[in-house]
């Protein structure tokens, strides 16, 4: 079966949003998915992985005294064998990913749409099994965020976003000691997840 071309995501194309993330980096539709890669610079914009995850795990403002709450349905990272334990944070996964930066892309994101899941564990469980994959096939670490938009009273659909870290587990020093998937980097990056996750569907039947 033929892939489609990747689609660029209908969106302004002359500023960044600062209160909409998703204008900070170019998006593209592949299958099921939305791709797109953060750059350090895009459109005369400085990013991080720290001020984009948190606007992630943070759809809705923290209620309490402490500002770095998590708000978002559910998140955690998926650690391939070799990575650092303390990565296992949320938080100190978007700044390790900041840190070991060394390509103008810093991390790779993906948007899975769940219109159509019976219950939110299992399309929360199915990610996490496919940030597993890529953690066991790629060596990639991943933060896994649940988003239900209806929890404050939205009429979009629940979805899912994947965080990856492109440094790879390829040392047993860590990610930080590790090589770049540079394929996840690119507009390539697009087709390769939009495949794999199709390939994980099917095979889950």
């Amino acid at each position: 079966m033929m892939t489609k071309r990747s689609k660029k995501e209908a969106r302004p194309k002359s500023i960044t949003d600062p209160e909409r993330p998703e204008t900070w980096l170019y998006l593209l539709k592949e299958g099921d998915l939305t791709f797109g890669v953060l750059r350090s610079n895009y459109k005369g914009r400085s990013n991080s992985a720290l001020e984009f995850g948190m606007r992630k795990l943070q759809p809705a403002p923290p209620n309490g005294v402490d500002p770095d709450a998590i708000t978002a349905e559910r998140s955690d990272v998926i650690l391939p064998r070799w990575a650092e334990d303390h990565f296992a944070s949320p938080i100190s996964f978007l700044r390790a990913c900041d840190d070991m930066q060394v390509d103008p892309g810093i991390i790779a994101y993906v948007t899975i749409p769940t219109p159509d899941a019976d219950r939110l564990h299992q399309s929360w469980e199915t990610a996490r099994a496919f940030a597993k994959v890529l953690a066991d096939e790629r060596g990639l670490a991943t933060l896994v965020i649940q988003h239900v938009p209806g929890r404050v009273s939205s009429s979009n659909d629940p979805h899912l976003h994947l965080l990856i870290c492109p440094r790879t587990a390829s040392s047993k020093l860590g990610l930080s000691c590790g090589g770049l998937d540079r394929e996840l980097l690119h507009d390539t990056g697009a087709r390769i997840l939009a495949g794999r996750w199709a390939e994980f569907i099917e095979a889950k039947g």
